[in-house]
């Protein structure tokens, strides 16, 4: 897959991927919107803007930590304010939509499912790094690309993408 998930307020998220590199860019904290912007602890929100996490260096050069003053080291932070993600869709376009579960991500594909955005499970499909046989896929992802079916509990192919989808198979 080439996407990460977190789990925020109780509940798993995918992961905006601020301030980390994602299979082909760099996600900078500046690009992130407020509510995504601590997903991956790289970056924090100041003054209602997303900025990369300040870094910590000594004060003093060739000084051991212990010698110091705790207080030397105390860093300051701004408090977000999260926003409660509104998931629900009638059509897969409305998962893009700011403030949806696929705003802002490119490395995944969105389905909208029993009126919810929810990430592709990609089944039958190619993506970024491997083909993901339909076989291989579970009930509940397999039919979101509409490149396989559940028959009796299996996924498989669609008889009229069978042959495309054994063009990628590994030999």
């Amino acid at each position: 897959m080439d996407v990460a998930c977190i789990c925020k307020n109780g509940q798993c998220k995918t992961s905006s991927g601020c301030g980390t590199w994602g299979a082909f860019f760099f996600r900078n904290c500046t690009s992130c919107e407020p509510y995504n912007c601590e997903d991956e602890g790289a970056c924090l929100v100041v003054d209602g803007k997303c900025r990369e996490k300040p870094k910590l260096t000594l004060p003093i050069p060739n000084i051991a930590l212990a010698t110091l003053p705790p207080k030397s080291f105390e860093p300051t932070f701004a408090v977000a304010k999260l926003h409660s993600l509104d998931n629900s869709c009638q059509t897969k376009w409305d998962c893009w939509k700011a403030g949806k579960k696929c705003h802002e991500i490119t490395d995944v594909g969105c389905v909208c499912k029993k009126g919810q955005c929810k990430i592709s499970s990609g089944c039958g499909t190619q993506g970024a790094f491997f083909f993901q046989s339909c076989s291989g896929c579970s009930p509940e992802g397999c039919e979101d690309e509409g490149a396989c079916v559940l028959q009796d509990g299996v996924c498989q192919a669609l008889a009229n993408t069978y042959g495309w989808a054994q063009k990628f198979k590994k030999k």
